[in-house]
C-alpha cells in the first residue's frame, strides 16, 4: 500500500497536472476548442505541449534536483515547510513564464486556447495563494493541485455549456472528483500531510479554479 501510495503521489505530481489537463481539455467538443483540435493547428499544439513540458515540468524539477544537490533543500519530496517557500517562488516564476508565453500564442492565433487560459489563470492565483499560506502553514499541494484539476473540469461543464460530448465529459468530472479521494488518501497514508492539510487543500484548489473558470476570467 505504501509503495502504491508513492506511486500515486509521483504520477499525480502537481507539475505535471497542467499537461494532464490540456490533454483533457482538448478533448471538449466545443466550437472553442475546434481550432486546437484541428489538423492546422497541429503544429501549435506541439508547441504548446512542448512549452508546459519544458517550463512547466523539466526546468522546475531541474531546479528542484539542483537545490537537493546543493543542500539547501533535504529531501526531494520538500516535507519542511519552509523548505517549500523557494520552490513555490520558482515555480511561480516559471509557471508565469509558461503563461506569458502561451498567452502570446492564444492572442495571435484566433484565441487558439481558449478557456484553458481560464484553468492557467487559476494555477497562478493556487500558486500565488500557496506560496503566502506557507509562511505560515504546511497545506498540501498534491490535495490542492488535483482537486483544482477536478474544480476547473466542473467550471468547464458550466462555461462551455451546451458541449457536444457532455456525456464524455461527465465522466471525465466523474473520474476526476474520484482521482481527487484516491490522491488525498495516498497522501494520508503516507502521513505527508494532516487529515486539515488536506482538506484546506481540497478546499482553495476546487474553489478557486472552479470560479476562475467557470467565469471564464484570465488576464
Amino acid at each position: 500500500m505504501t509503495l502504491l501510495s508513492k506511486v500515486i503521489s509521483v504520477v499525480f505530481q502537481p507539475l505535471f497536472l497542467p499537461i494532464y489537463a490540456f490533454l483533457l481539455y482538448v478533448t471538449i467538443d466545443h466550437h472553442s476548442t475546434f481550432l486546437i483540435r484541428s489538423e492546422q493547428a497541429s503544429l501549435q499544439f506541439n508547441y504548446i505541449l512542448s512549452i508546459q513540458i519544458l517550463l512547466a515540468v523539466i526546468i522546475p524539477i531541474g531546479s528542484l534536483y539542483v537545490m537537493y544537490r546543493s543542500s539547501i533543500i533535504t529531501s526531494m519530496s520538500i516535507p519542511d515547510r519552509k523548505e517549500r517557500i523557494p520552490i513555490f517562488i520558482i515555480t511561480l516564476f516559471y509557471y508565469l513564464l509558461t503563461y506569458y508565453f502561451l498567452r502570446k500564442i492564444h492572442i495571435t492565433n484566433l484565441e487558439l486556447l481558449g478557456a484553458f487560459m481560464s484553468f492557467l489563470t487559476g494555477g497562478i492565483i493556487l500558486t500565488g495563494l500557496s506560496l503566502v499560506i506557507t509562511f505560515f502553514w504546511k497545506i498540501s499541494i498534491h490535495a490542492i493541485g488535483i482537486s483544482g484539476l477536478a474544480g476547473a473540469f466542473l467550471g468547464f461543464s458550466e462555461l462551455l455549456f451546451p458541449i457536444q460530448n457532455e456525456e464524455q465529459l461527465t465522466i471525465i468530472n466523474t473520474l476526476l472528483l474520484v482521482l481527487a479521494g484516491v490522491v488525498c488518501s495516498a497522501r494520508l497514508h503516507l502521513k505527508a500531510h494532516s487529515f486539515l492539510q488536506i482538506i484546506g487543500g481540497i478546499t482553495l484548489g476546487f474553489v478557486a479554479e472552479y470560479i476562475v473558470v467557470s467565469k471564464g476570467f484570465w488576464f
